[in-house]
């Protein structure tokens, strides 16, 4: 079966050779993906069981996560984060990474 897809890696201009923005890229590939969706949903042969948009909500939020993760890391989300920065423990004093919850003994 024939692919449509290139092996180049052409994701970084348009058709016309112009540099995308990111924020161009993120938006045609966005643009791409509700095109192959709506395809998908169109030619799907299980007649049965047909495609609908709960089908496809945990891949749109991957790439939306992608996309605005990945594309724009000079926003600083992963400072937004709260506790501490993977690998570490909330305490300070271990090797895991979760937090210690432990509450306090009484006096």
């Amino acid at each position: 079966m024939p692919s449509t897809i290139s092996s180049a890696p052409q994701a970084s201009s348009d058709q016309s050779g112009r540099r995308l923005s990111r924020d161009e890229y993120a938006t045609e590939v966005m643009r791409r993906y509700q095109e192959f969706r709506l395809w998908a949903m169109q030619n799907w042969p299980v007649a049965t069981q047909p495609l609908d948009d709960a089908a496809f909500y945990a891949t749109e939020r991957e790439l939306k996560l992608l996309l605005g993760a990945r594309l724009h890391p000079q926003d600083g989300a992963e400072s937004k984060r709260p506790g501490p920065p993977p690998g570490q423990a909330g305490s300070g004093d271990g090797d895991g990474e979760f937090r210690d919850v432990t509450p306090m003994p009484w006096p």
